[in-house]
């Protein structure tokens, strides 16, 4: 099994703007310097879940690149996100939706 450690420990800052919407930005790929910024709004109904876009900045190898983000809070911990991610754009093989998806957790360091 190989793995692809270039998207570990990689800092995600979340910016409230206001109601239930967020700001994200988030660095991807170490080795390529890659920049994200979303904006996702939490569910008014519960407050648990929240969507929205993220795309790849410019300067990055995916400038121009974008995708979707569905982001669940866990009940038993605030200080945790399940960020389901789907990319959407190009649609070309490598980047092929149905095969560049997946999941992250984000996690809030102590200060």
């Amino acid at each position: 099994m190989i793995f692809d450690f270039q998207n570990i420990d990689l800092e995600v800052h979340l910016h409230y703007l206001e109601g239930n919407g967020f700001r994200i930005d988030a660095n991807y790929w170490k080795n390529l310097d890659c920049k994200v910024e979303a904006h996702v709004e939490f569910v008014e109904s519960n407050k648990m879940v929240a969507t929205g876009r993220y795309r790849y900045l410019d300067g990055s190898a995916y400038s121009g690149h974008f995708g979707t983000y569905t982001v669940y809070r866990f009940q038993e911990d605030d200080n945790k996100l399940l960020v389901l991610y789907q990319h959407v754009f190009p649609r070309r093989t490598d980047n092929n939706p149905d095969a560049n998806r997946g999941w992250e957790i984000w996690e809030r360091r102590p200060r």
